[in-house]
């Protein structure tokens, strides 16, 4: 286990690396923001239950800082991207915030974080890689070593996400996961499953994999092609209850996302709807329907995740929070 003081030094040593040949990018923590924000969550009438706690920041997985990291391959950060929006808003700007929540490359005043030192922190202790990303097991033991380096003990982590027998895209969750205290359930991530999880004040990291389907439809032999996967974060939403499990609005934040227009100090995210495709009636007009990749029921559509001719399936998610600390404290480390 990495120590507190082991994070703190290679937070500066990281950051003397960035503020010599990259641009720095800053984040604010306010909780006080926090607190005028609590009203919003019930602000959208139209729905049956609405929740947003979006933070007033985004993580740009494309940050000038890290580009050493890509080599000749877009930024495979959305990771790295999107656990370190969710360590900032744990650590400031959850509805039940932990200060004691040590982020890598806070300033000596605890005012605010250089997102680029987090950012290349954790895209190297996260084992993320250029051209790849981020394995999902290297993912969730990332997710758990930070909050043991930060002095938290018993943190949940959980991960949703189903298998089938010949998918073999996927491995078995390896012991070192278990071993560090991470859950697994052998279950795609649900409309349910997702609003339970926010009502009970958790941090949500959702993935997906953007598939192409086949373009000859009459070959018999056809098939899906995968393209890339991507994870961003999920801090509300929209639901009315004659949905049932087979919609819901979601609000994301998204690594890869254009946020440059929201004002200041607004919050940040973009309304996506995670919608259940029918299994029993598969793609294509050519009988028989091409079934739908192994599992995978519910695409996503709207900003960042449209695209012609693809489908944004839901793969994976992480629920997750850090536990208790050594020292509770109401005041920052």
């Amino acid at each position: 286990m990495k120590s507190l003081l082991f994070i703190l030094a290679a937070s500066a040593s990281v950051l003397l690396s960035v503020s010599q040949g990259f641009c720095q990018q800053w984040v604010s923590l306010d909780p006080s923001w926090r607190q005028t924000q609590s009203s919003k969550e019930l602000a959208e009438k139209e729905f049956d239950r609405s929740l947003n706690l979006a933070p007033p920041y985004g993580i740009d997985q494309n940050d000038p800082g890290t580009w050493d990291l890509w080599g000749d391959y877009d930024s495979d950060l959305c990771f790295p991207a999107s656990l370190a929006n969710a360590l900032i808003y744990e650590s400031t700007y959850a509805p039940k915030p932990a200060p004691e929540l040590a982020l890598v490359g806070m300033d000596p005043a605890h005012s605010r974080v250089n997102v680029t030192t987090l950012l290349r922190y954790l895209t190297i202790n996260c084992n993320t890689k250029a051209g790849w990303g981020t394995d999902i097991w290297d993912a969730g033991k990332c997710i758990l070593d930070y909050y043991a380096a930060t002095g938290f003990h018993k943190p949940k982590v959980v991960g949703y996400m189903a298998t089938a027998p010949g998918d073999t895209y996927y491995e078995v969750p390896d012991k070192a996961y278990y071993e560090k205290g991470g859950k697994w359930v052998n279950q795609a991530p649900t409309p349910s499953v997702i609003r339970k999880a926010l009502d009970a004040g958790m941090t949500l990291l959702l993935s997906t994999d953007w598939f192409w389907p086949p373009t000859d439809d009459k070959k018999p032999d056809r098939r899906w092609a995968r393209g890339i996967g991507h994870y961003f974060n999920v801090y509300g939403y929209d639901y009315d209850k004659n949905w049932k499990n087979e919609k819901i609005i979601l609000k994301v934040s998204n690594p890869d996302g254009d946020y440059s227009g929201v004002p200041n100090g607004s919050p940040v995210f973009d309304s996506v709807t995670l919608r259940r495709l029918d299994p029993s009636t598969g793609y294509g007009k050519n009988p028989p329907p091409l079934e739908y990749p192994s599992k995978r029921y519910y695409v996503i559509e709207g900003p960042g995740f449209s695209y012609p001719g693809q489908f944004a399936f839901l793969d994976s998610m992480f629920v997750m929070s850090p536990g208790t600390h050594d020292s509770p404290t109401s005041s920052r480390p």
